[in-house]
């Protein structure tokens, strides 16, 4: 990472404050899912009914 990096993330951070939350949010939500094994399986079956 070189400082140019971190001045064009930072840019973009800026300029783009919402749409970087919600990218920094999915990955966040992606990252809690994969480390605490969860099953989503049955989120993404809608036919199967209890």
């Amino acid at each position: 990472m070189t400082n140019d990096f971190l001045v064009m993330v930072l840019t973009v951070f800026k300029d783009n404050s919402y749409f970087s939350l919600l990218i920094v949010v999915f990955f966040a939500i992606l990252f809690i899912i994969k480390n605490s094994n969860f099953d989503f399986t049955i989120t993404y079956r809608p036919n199967q009914k209890n």
